[in-house]
């Protein structure tokens, strides 16, 4: 038998009030609008050990306001898989959430995700830092570029609250990044998925 500790839902982090956080985590985080699934980042399964630097508060600008986060992580193989090739993956992530200031009800957001592997002579944890920012920086196959080596992918989202306990929000993501902008606008379905729903709540009548 063999001893494995786990990290569970730890972290650690520094913040510059109201500016910027930073730190380390192993939390999992749920990214978008949707209640039962999240197309980019959810709950589902245990976080991944990871750097970040996000915003401690909204920004104020005079185009709305501004959340941001990025990160780097890395997923290493289960450990209920035999002995392979080396499967281990730098994961990159960024999102950022816009409020307009005409309507500070709606919400609308971007979000991405980056998957490579790390070579069997490369240590995981290294590529981590080298590859904290491919979610901003790594754009295969956007000019036509054969042979993507990496997995990715991206959402826009959006979330309305028109009035009092009532909600309404989609969200649209794609993971195979179009070759060009005909393959987007006639098979934009292609590797997409995309939720939409609504929710309200309403207090009862006291007695009702």
């Amino acid at each position: 038998h063999l001893l494995f500790v786990d990290p569970g839902r730890s972290g650690v982090s520094v913040e510059w009030p109201d500016v910027v956080i930073v730190g380390a985590t192993t939390e999992n985080a749920w990214w978008g609008p949707g209640i039962r699934n999240g197309l980019i980042m959810s709950s589902n399964a245990p976080g991944i050990p990871r750097f970040f630097a996000r915003t401690a508060a909204p920004l104020e600008t005079r185009f709305g306001r501004l959340d941001g986060e990025v990160f780097g992580g890395v997923l290493t193989k289960s450990r209920f898989f035999g002995e392979s090739a080396n499967e281990n993956r730098t994961v990159s992530g960024f999102r950022m959430l816009w409020r307009p200031p005409v309507d500070s009800s709606v919400a609308l957001g971007f979000a991405r995700v980056v998957y490579a592997p790390v070579g069997a002579e490369a240590s995981p944890f290294a590529q981590t830092f080298a590859r904290a920012f491919d979610a901003l920086v790594r754009w295969e196959n956007l000019a036509g570029v054969g042979n993507q080596r990496s997995d990715q992918t991206a959402a826009i989202s959006a979330r309305w609250l028109p009035a009092r306990g009532l909600e309404i929000y989609g969200e649209w993501a794609r993971m195979d990044l179009p070759r060009n902008a005909a393959e987007l606008l006639t098979a934009a379905h292609h590797t997409g998925a995309w939720p939409l729903g609504m929710q309200w709540a309403h207090r009862r009548p006291a007695g009702a």
